[in-house]
């Protein structure tokens, strides 16, 4: 479980800090704003993929 939670913790850092910065590009222009939007998003719906494509499971040695 400790993994897991460190994991967690990172995401939300990571998350945290590409919110920050979306709202410091958000003075540039509006579209400028919705395209980082968009980019989190799609960046946020890989990582979602990658980590359902993980085993549940470890692999044998």
């Amino acid at each position: 479980m400790g993994g897991l939670c460190r994991s967690a913790s990172n995401l939300g850092s990571s998350l945290g800090t590409a919110i920050a910065g979306t709202i410091l590009v958000a003075g540039l222009t509006s579209g400028a704003y919705a395209a980082v939007l968009i980019t989190l998003a799609v960046i946020g719906l890989v990582g979602l993929g990658a980590a359902v494509l993980l085993p549940r499971k470890p692999l044998p040695a």
